[in-house]
């Protein structure tokens, strides 16, 4: 990453950030845009009267004495979509009073709250609870992001506000978040995080620096240090791109890269150029590798199994790398999907929508990438993704050698992402919810035993093939689970790409002793047994599972599970166990 000499002799003056020439005719005839200006005026008056949610101590207080999270942050991330929706409307009507009107308020209420941080992130580099004093100007993800959101409204709409309000907002900014990060007895625990905290807090702070400070040598530092935490970002992916917490932590981890590097590029006129990296190359081509079909993408970790994109950020990096196929229109994330409101990435929406964006995803990939140890098996009739790494990767689940089964563009064997976040979901407790442990996942349970969590609990042996005809994966699962009389524990995957195209799945486990395994897969629709074959119904869809049925027992559980959404959903278990117990175990496994 760049020293400080680079990044001094890099800075130049005056730079108009945020262009908006010819705004209205670049949006003119864009259906998607023509959309989002409509939720934007519905949201509009439904806003108008309203109180933006008065912060209560009484829902503050709720997480250090429930753990819950999700009342305070309801009427948190209710003001972040008020500031949203009145900085645009502005923004698009500048001559609209009310919609100013509405903004400055809106600006004065979020300038006036106690933290801008999240009473579940006050924890300290070591992640110890900060003391009283320490919270008011604690810096996390959503400090971060509602200062960049700040500085991007004035950036917009400077000249229909306050001068006032405009130099109360600045001061915040500054005191809440540049000051302190500047401060060198000050550290914070994102500035080692290899995952999406890196990026969304350094590049957001680095962002407001180039929008508010003018002393070079000043923004010098904050630049450095920031940069310090967009190469930890960077290096927390593997060659292969992939971002193994799944596709939302992608947009959110990588949008931030993207237009902290943007403005970087900006700033500097192209002498500072994060774009031309390698690494940066990859993470940007591996969106495109998480459609499954539709929206319906790879959801491992905390993904989320349906899911929309970017469409600002998707097209901008489509114009720097050519290679990029983007999905649908009709998968872009509309502006109000995203329930925190990043305004940055939204903003975005408008100003980088192009009208040379070329859509359109692959049907048919094969490929098995290296570093996240994916694979993948996609065409029009079935696709299967499967998994290797390890049980102590970031946003974890205990799912090593997992998979998730598509026939004709429906979901068959699924993988139900993220649950509800709460405190016990970041605690030594997580392990006990259904969608993070292996209980919901396709694995098998083996003596009684799910898979353990840490890093030592890995895939290894790991081999693949790619042909015109087959497709192969297989790898030795043992290690993940804390078994001493479980010596080997090989699963090979095998999808013989035909007219009438199957996956066979063979589990091969060898015992100090004899012992049993449960053979374990789960659906988000009915299962049944049929013909003394498993039958999976989604919607017209049927798909079979054929298995021994002479020597196995199969049974079907129905259960339930809270999702990340906080909505409960049905779900199907079907388990497979040998009747007999024994120290060598083959079961074989057939999807049509």
């Amino acid at each position: 990453m760049y020293n400080k000499k680079e990044i001094l002799s890099a800075l130049e003056e005056n730079i108009n950030f945020l262009s908006t020439d010819n705004i209205k005719e670049k949006l003119a005839n864009n259906p998607f845009i023509h959309k989002q200006i409509e939720f934007l005026k519905e949201n509009g008056e439904k806003y108008h009267s309203d109180k933006a949610s008065t912060f209560l101590y009484s829902k503050y207080r709720l997480f250090s004495d429930t753990g819950d999270r999700a009342i305070y942050e309801k009427d948190y991330f209710h003001r972040r979509s008020n500031l949203m929706t009145f900085s645009l409307l502005s923004f698009l009507y500048p001559d609209n009073t009310v919609y100013i009107t509405n903004l400055e308020n809106i600006l004065w209420n979020i300038s006036s709250e106690y933290s801008w941080c999240l009473p579940a992130h006050f924890l300290d580099a070591e992640s110890n609870v900060l003391d009283y004093n320490m919270r008011s100007c604690h810096i996390d993800l959503f400090a971060c992001e509602t200062g960049l959101a700040l500085c991007e409204t004035l950036q917009i709409n400077r000249d229909k506000l306050s001068k006032e309000l405009i130099a109360i907002i600045e001061s915040e900014v500054t005191r809440r978040i540049l000051d302190p990060f500047i401060n060198p007895d000050n550290f914070y625990r994102f500035e080692i995080m290899s995952n999406n905290w890196s990026s969304v807090c350094g590049g957001s702070i680095g962002s407001m620096a180039m929008y508010l400070i003018k002393d070079k040598y000043k923004l010098t530092n904050i630049l450095h240090r920031a940069l310090s935490c967009i190469d930890i970002y960077l290096k927390s992916f593997g060659n292969d791109g992939i971002c193994t917490e799944g596709l939302s932590y992608w947009t959110y981890g990588f949008g931030f890269f993207v237009v902290f590097a943007d403005l970087l590029y900006q700033k500097t006129k192209g002498k500072l150029d994060l774009f031309t990296n390698d690494k940066v190359k990859s993470i940007a081509l591996s969106q495109q590798l998480c459609y499954i079909c539709e929206n319906h993408v790879i959801s491992f970790a905390d993904g989320i199994p349906i899911d929309t994109y970017r469409i600002g950020l998707t097209s901008y990096l489509q114009e720097k790398y050519k290679e990029i196929k983007i999905p649908d229109m009709q998968y872009a994330k509309n502006i109000y999907d995203d329930q925190c409101y990043r305004f940055c990435l939204t903003l975005r929406d408008f100003l980088w929508i192009s009208k040379h964006t070329s859509y359109g995803l692959e049907e048919t990939v094969s490929k098995y990438l290296e570093d996240s140890q994916w694979f993948i098996s996609k065409n029009t009739n079935l696709s299967l993704i499967a998994k290797g790494g390890n049980n102590g990767e970031s946003h974890n689940h205990n799912d090593v050698g997992s998979f998730i089964y598509h026939k004709n563009s429906k979901p068959i064997l699924c993988d139900v992402g993220a649950g509800l976040y709460d405190d016990d979901y970041f605690s030594t407790n997580r392990y006990n919810n259904f969608c993070t442990n292996s209980s919901s996942h396709n694995i098998p349970i083996i003596n009684g035993n799910l898979q353990e969590f840490g890093q030592q609990h890995r895939a290894k042996n790991i081999k693949s093939s790619i042909s015109d005809k087959v497709d192969e994966f297989s790898l030795e699962l043992q290690d993940c689970y804390k078994d001493t009389d479980l010596t080997l524990f090989t699963r090979d995957i095998k999808v013989a790409k035909s007219l009438s195209p199957t996956i066979t799945i063979t589990d091969t486990f060898k015992f100090e002793k004899e012992s049993t395994v449960t053979e374990n897969f789960i659906s988000l629709s009915p299962i049944k047994l049929a013909d003394n074959r498993i039958v999976f119904t989604n919607g017209d869809i049927i798909s079979h599972m054929e298995y021994d049925y002479c020597n196995i027992d199969a049974r079907i559980k129905e259960t339930s599970f809270v999702d990340h959404f906080n909505n409960v959903v049905p779900a199907f278990l079907v388990k497979l166990t040998p009747k007999e117990k024994s120290k060598n175990i083959e079961i074989i496994l057939t999807l049509s």
